[in-house]
């Protein structure tokens, strides 16, 4: 049974801001916020206002592209006062809230331990949403236009996920039970096996197969 923090990130609870229907929080968007300097996605954020509120709905509302293509329109001004006619302001400080548990849903990351002799090769001079990026990119194989789309809790638990397979880190999920770990081990003894075999090991019981002949069960030998 897939953890329920891990189905959140696959199938995201909807959201609605300021009349607006927001998107799964992607890459693209917080890049977005960013660049525009929004108060919600700085380091040390401080307290956000109407325009910020609107601007962060707005791109959270759109594509990556479609965004670009919006600042890029000739009425840029005429369409901002028609949409701004239709938001359903009402409670400032409710809808303040109601985008922060966006946010913070969006960005809720999987529990990951990294070993001390891994932790130091994992330090990158890019920036983190770039690392993700190029994770999505090279090894799960999404297009570069579509990464900015990716949404970015998914994008956690796909790279990590990727990480864990391969050593680097382990993902520490809330509902391990007996079961889980049985399972695991027969996968992991059964991926032995077949490694094994590769190698030309024989599995118990089967005689390792002279030149010109093949395996049979019971230690005899066909032709």
């Amino acid at each position: 049974m897939s953890p329920p923090e891990y189905l959140n990130a696959v199938v995201p609870k909807p959201h609605t801001a300021l009349g607006m229907r927001l998107r799964p929080l992607s890459i693209g968007h917080i890049l977005l916020m960013q660049w525009q300097g929004l108060s919600y996605v700085q380091e040390k954020p401080g307290r956000a206002t109407m325009d910020d509120l609107i601007s962060a709905c707005l791109i959270c509302s759109m594509r990556f592209s479609e965004y670009q293509e919006f600042l890029r329109r000739d009425d840029l001004e005429d369409e901002l006062k028609r949409r701004g006619r239709g938001f359903q302001i009402g409670d400032l400080g409710m809808k303040h809230r109601i985008f922060d548990e966006y946010l913070t849903e969006g960005t809720e990351s999987p529990e990951v331990e990294i070993p001390d002799e891994v932790s130091s090769s994992l330090l990158s001079g890019s920036p983190w949403l770039q690392c993700l990026r190029v994770c999505l990119m090279a090894k799960l194989h999404v297009a570069s236009a579509e990464t900015f789309d990716y949404p970015y809790r998914l994008a956690l638990w796909d790279c990590f996920g990727l990480r864990e397979s391969e050593g680097k880190l382990h993902i520490v999920g809330s509902d391990e039970s007996d079961e889980q770990a049985d399972t695991i081990s027969a996968l992991r003894e059964l991926n032995l096996y077949y490694i094994e075999q590769l190698a030309g090991v024989p599995k118990p019981g089967v005689e390792a197969p002279r030149e010109g002949t093949r395996p049979t069960e019971g230690g005899g030998h066909g032709s």
